[in-house]
């Protein structure tokens, strides 16, 4: 019986690399208002499905991310992917509040406190493990300013400095 679900997992795979699509993408979005800081990550979901199914051998569809089991599985996943680090001292674990699903990619919403924040290190290989071109969009909004940065598998983190 294992063996079964093994090769329909590695042929839904294979599946969905033949008809994924070209481009390799996601977006984070990191607004950060008086000592609160909300977070949203956009990625396709074929292509997290495909992380986690390469990660935990798991399958999981959009309908059932939101189940506690599958939800601490997400929370893994996304916290060794995106790491933040706060003032240089304050690691955010990220534990996301919902989903939402818009057309064929999924957003997960983040949300922390962030109170006196001088500088934000960030740590993005989200899918990175999964795809070599994958570029991961970051965009910061503080004080009414917003800067965007771009992590790839050659540069994967970065320190803004909020000061």
């Amino acid at each position: 019986m294992k063996k079964w679900v093994t090769t329909i997992g590695v042929m839904w795979v294979f599946a969905i690399s033949l008809y994924s699509h070209p481009i390799h993408v996601s977006l984070c979005n990191l607004e950060i208002e008086k000592a609160q800081m909300s977070i949203a990550v956009k990625v396709f979901l074929d292509d997290f499905q495909l992380a986690l199914q390469h990660n935990y051998g798991k399958i999981i569809p959009y309908e059932e991310l939101g189940s506690e089991k599958n939800k601490k599985l997400v929370d893994e996943y996304m916290n060794a992917a995106i790491q933040i680090v706060l003032n240089k001292s304050d690691s955010l674990r990220l534990s996301y509040d919902r989903t939402e699903k818009n057309e064929e990619s999924i957003w997960f919403y983040f949300s922390s406190n962030a109170a006196n924040l001088k500088e934000i290190d960030i740590r993005n290989m989200l899918l990175l493990d999964i795809y070599l071109d994958q570029t991961n969009l970051v965009i910061v909004q503080f004080n009414g300013k917003q800067s965007g940065y771009r992590f790839t598998s050659k540069e994967f983190e970065k320190t803004i400095n909020l000061k």
